[in-house]
């Protein structure tokens, strides 16, 4: 997609063939039917979350095939679990699948970060046993990034973010207000209410765009936009 963007076109094919050949070994060397999980070795000894995370964000797997390796994912209690910073990748995988309610309830960890008195963030959960060593660590600060782009769900459209998509993962949320900044150095700003199915409020942008939300696409217009 960069490559793209900056109209690298043959490079951009050369990558994407590339990818295709790569996801190809991926699903024969390390996919255990048993399991309907990738395993991390050619083996098939060891699973982890990690694995199961880029795979998926990666299409290596795809159609009921990558559904399968989801719930399994979020199921399994035997998955090496992925720690603080990798949970960004882990965090992509729920929304992928529009689970944003899982990435809600795993935030406990930030939680606990407050009850601790901390105004930073850690690097790895405290325990009485072991120091987090570090409480000033930016990996860890990735939540922010996806409660505006995933749970808010403002993301650029096009390259350059020359355009914008709001599509809302809400997740049980009643109601949203959030703001992203546009390279123009005016705000993109939504401010959101749920009921059941039912989505209203404004979205302000200053580039046009798209609001997606349960199957419907409505044009946003530059300026304000009642929903």
């Amino acid at each position: 997609r960069v490559e793209k963007a900056m109209g690298n076109n043959h490079i951009a094919k050369h990558w994407g063939k590339l990818a295709e050949k790569v996801a190809a070994s991926c699903r024969k060397t390390f996919w255990d039917e048993s399991r309907q999980l990738f395993a991390d070795d050619p083996a098939k000894r060891h699973f982890s979350e990690h694995t199961q995370a880029l795979m998926l964000l990666a299409d290596a797997a795809k159609g009921e095939k990558a559904l399968r390796c989801f719930e399994n994912l979020i199921s399994d209690k035997d998955l090496v679990r992925a720690t603080v910073y990798f949970k960004y990748y882990l965090f992509e995988t729920y929304f992928k699948f529009s689970r944003g309610d899982i990435f809600l309830k795993d935030l406990d960890l930030w939680r606990s970060y407050v009850a601790l008195g901390a105004t930073t963030c850690l690097e790895c959960p405290e325990t009485a046993a072991k120091s987090a060593r570090s409480d000033c660590h930016a990996w860890g600060a990735h939540p922010v990034y996806f409660l505006r782009a995933r749970i808010a769900g403002i993301m650029p459209l096009e390259p350059y973010f020359e355009k914008v998509r709001i599509a809302p993962q809400p997740s049980g949320l009643k109601s949203i207000k959030a703001e992203w900044p546009h390279p123009s150095g005016k705000m993109i700003s939504v401010d959101l209410t749920f009921n059941g199915d039912v989505a209203s409020g404004t979205v302000s942008t200053p580039v046009p765009g798209v609001f997606e939300w349960k199957g419907r696409s409505i044009p946003l217009e530059i300026g304000k936009n009642h929903l």
